[in-house]
C-alpha cells in the first residue's frame, strides 16, 4: 500500500509539472489566437489567455481549396487552456497525400473537446494536457508526443488511426478509457518511459498494428495492456514489451504479448 501510495503521490506531481503552472512572461512572437481562425499559409499563433470557443480554435482550409498549400502551423499555449463546448475539434490540421500539414503544439491545456486535437501529416504535441474531452488526440499521421499527459477523456488519450505513427514519450495516461490506443492497419504504436495509472485499458493494439512499450509504469489499470489478434490466419502477432513495471492491475497483459 505504502509503494502505490508513493507512486500515485510521484504521478500527481508529474501531472502538476507537465505545464507551466503560470504563463509565461516572455514577450510572444506570432499572432495572438482566437476562436475560429482558417489557416491558409505558415503561423504561429499564442494565447495570452484561457480561451473558451463554441465551435473551433484552429483549423487548416480545405486541402482542395484552390491555392492551399502544405502549411505549418505552431500553437504557444503559454500555460493557458482553450476550452471547447463539450463538442467538435479544438484544433485540427487535415490535408491530404500531396498537402500533409505540419502541426506543432506547446505548453499548455485542451479540455471538452469531442477530439481536442487532430493531425493526418506530422504532429507535435510537448508538454500538453488533454483533460475531459472524448479522445484527446485523433493521430493520422506521423505523431510525436513528449512529457504530456492525458487525463479523464472518455474514450481515448491517443486514439491512433489506420496507417499512423505514433511515438510517446516521458508522459501520462490517467483515468482514460483508454490510455493509448492504436486501430488496425498497418499502424505502429512505440511508448518509452511512461506511466498509466486507473485506465480502463492502458495501452492497446490489435492484429496488424504494431505495438511497442518499454520502461513504461502501469499502476491500477482495469487491463495493463492488451493485444487482440483476432484473425484465424495462422500466423500470431503480438506486442513487444520490454522491461516495464506492473502494479496492481486488474490484468497485467491481455492477448498476444512478446
Amino acid at each position: 500500500m505504502k509503494v502505490v501510495k508513493a507512486i500515485m503521490g510521484l504521478v500527481v506531481g508529474l501531472a502538476c509539472s507537465a505545464v507551466p503552472a503560470s504563463p509565461a512572461t516572455a514577450a510572444p512572437t506570432g499572432t495572438p489566437m482566437s476562436c475560429g481562425m482558417v489557416v491558409r499559409e505558415d503561423v504561429t499563433l499564442y494565447l495570452t489567455k484561457d480561451l473558451h470557443c463554441a465551435t473551433f480554435v484552429v483549423a487548416t482550409a480545405s486541402p482542395y481549396e484552390e491555392g492551399t498549400t502544405a502549411v505549418h502551423i505552431v500553437l504557444n499555449l503559454r500555460g493557458h487552456t482553450l476550452f471547447g463546448p463539450g463538442s467538435g475539434r479544438g484544433v485540427s490540421a487535415i490535408g491530404s497525400t500531396f498537402k500533409p500539414p505540419t502541426l506543432e503544439v506547446n505548453d499548455g491545456r485542451l479540455t471538452g473537446w469531442d477530439e481536442a486535437i487532430s493531425g493526418d501529416g506530422l504532429t507535435r504535441l510537448r508538454n500538453v494536457v488533454l483533460s475531459r474531452n472524448r479522445i484527446g488526440f485523433g493521430c493520422d499521421g506521423t505523431c510525436i508526443v513528449d512529457n504530456s499527459v492525458f487525463d479523464g477523456n472518455t474514450e481515448y488519450g491517443l486514439y491512433g488511426y489506420q496507417d499512423c505513427v505514433a511515438t510517446i514519450t516521458n508522459s501520462i495516461f490517467r483515468r482514460n478509457g483508454i490510455g493509448a490506443s492504436v486501430s488496425r492497419g498497418l499502424s505502429f504504436l512505440n511508448i518509452a518511459d511512461s506511466m498509466f495509472v486507473a485506465n480502463g485499458i492502458g495501452a492497446a493494439g490489435r492484429v496488424d498494428t504494431h505495438l511497442s512499450v518499454a520502461r513504461s509504469l502501469f499502476v491500477r489499470n482495469r487491463t495493463a495492456i492488451s493485444y487482440v489478434d483476432d484473425w484465424d490466419d495462422g500466423v500470431v502477432q503480438c506486442a513487444r514489451l520490454e522491461d516495464n513495471t506492473f502494479v496492481r492491475n486488474g490484468v497485467d497483459v491481455s492477448g498476444s504479448a512478446c
